[in-house]
């Protein structure tokens, strides 16, 4: 039978246990980071499992590049696996186990290209919230002086630089440059991990606008544009009615789609990146006809 490795991933550590029948394990092994890379380097090539968890993606990579088969499962699937007291000897063993139920779906290893988008949403929730934390602050704190400032983030600084600047504010003195401060680090998202450039570093005539978070909000719900434009190609494939020329005479079907398409069916098109292989299936950008309302029917029921 094949070889099946399953370890348990942590930060320096390595559970890793062995096993070439259904059920046994043959061997076991506590590896560092620097022997557990090794291990993979040694072995022959075997179905390596692992919980998707934190380093779970790299570690996936790195098998991957060593000729191994990996299978990421999660870890609330895996958590009914393991008996008794949790340990890293037991987890390994409900790795085991879980990877023989087949109704548990696997995680499919992040390339680099994936693993940055998920970074930078990652980077940007966590500032969002502590800029939202911060806001907040400063507005309870200058409740407490009689200044309510209107609704919205963005009239917190102004708000605050103004009272900060007039000499006869209600703010006391000792309070004016923590404000000060805290308004220089309340940004706009657009200001957001903007590069920076150095002093010495010539500005072109027409420098184009700081780097928001446009193309990580974008990343969400298309596919990551890190690659260049070039490498993309787009084919679209179209699913043609076999029947179109018999059914001109029928009456327009109430679910029709893209104007060039039969009713009901989908027209998409399929956009591959030639630099890291990502696919993706795009609908058709036609808008759907609306139905024809029937003959003494009133279309505001």
């Amino acid at each position: 039978m094949a070889t099946i490795i399953a370890v348990d991933v942590a930060k320096s550590v390595f559970e890793v246990a062995v096993s070439e029948r259904a059920g046994r394990v043959r061997e076991h092994h506590r590896l560092s980071r620097a022997q557990f890379s090794r291990f993979l380097s040694v072995q022959r090539p075997a179905t390596i499992l692992m919980e998707a968890c934190g380093m779970a993606h790299f570690w996936g990579r790195q098998a991957q590049a060593r000729g191994h088969r990996v299978m990421l499962l999660p870890p609330h699937a895996v958590r009914p696996y393991v008996p008794r007291n949790k340990t890293d000897r037991a987890d390994a063993k409900g790795i085991l186990e879980a990877s023989r139920n087949q109704a548990i779906r696997s995680v499919p290893v992040k390339s680099i290209t994936q693993q940055t988008i998920a970074a930078l949403h990652r980077l940007r929730s966590t500032w969002l919230a502590a800029r939202t934390a911060r806001i907040n602050t400063v507005r309870g704190l200058l409740r407490e002086f009689g200044v309510v400032i209107p609704v919205g983030a963005s009239h917190v600084v102004p708000r605050v630089r103004q009272l900060v600047a007039e000499p006869l504010s209600v703010l006391p003195e000792a309070l004016r440059p923590a404000l000060t401060q805290a308004a220089d680090e309340i940004r706009e998202p657009r200001d957001a991990y903007a590069p920076s450039r150095s002093s010495s570093t010539p500005r072109p005539s027409k420098s184009p606008p700081p780097l928001a978070f446009a193309p990580c909000q974008a990343s969400a719900f298309s596919p990551p544009r890190l690659c260049s434009p070039s490498s993309v190609t787009s084919s679209v494939s179209r699913r043609e009615d076999t029947s179109r020329a018999t059914s001109a005479s029928l009456p327009e079907s109430p679910r029709a789609g893209c104007a060039d398409d039969s009713a009901g069916s989908a027209s998409t098109e399929t956009r591959t990146c030639g630099c890291c292989s990502f696919t993706v299936r795009v609908p058709c950008s036609g808008m759907p006809r609306q139905p024809r309302a029937a003959a003494g029917s009133n279309p505001g029921r």
